[in-house]
């Protein structure tokens, strides 16, 4: 006795929990519905991939590269620190002061050639 293969043998359409639709058999509205969803699916991945792949970066940015410019950012801060300091200073500038400043850029004018 031969039969045939499974895949070979019509389906009823008792087994079947829908019945299958062309794309010219259903409505707009439920091409953009499957289509909304699908896209909706694919943004959450994105957005979950995204979010996974930012996470790992930060955990191996602070494990392995903050304790290498660690100290790098501790000199820049006592720098900055320094300065902040050095801007609230006031210096009185007199007369003789101002002069030597002009005497300063006239002799630098002509060393340029201007």
């Amino acid at each position: 006795m031969e039969s045939a293969p499974i895949v070979n043998q019509p389906v009823d359409s008792e087994d079947q929990l829908t019945q299958t639709k062309s794309i010219y058999q259903v409505s707009a509205g439920e091409i953009f519905f499957k289509n909304f969803l699908a896209g909706f699916g694919r943004a959450l991945g994105g957005i979950f991939i995204y979010a996974v792949f930012i996470g790992i970066s930060a955990y191996l940015f602070i494990t392995i590269a903050l304790p290498q410019i660690q100290p790098f950012i501790d000199e820049y801060r006592q720098a900055v620190q320094g300065l902040s300091g050095f801007n609230q200073t006031t210096v009185p500038i007199t007369g003789s002061d101002t002069q030597q400043y002009q005497q300063f850029i006239k002799d630098l004018n002509s060393s340029l050639g201007k």
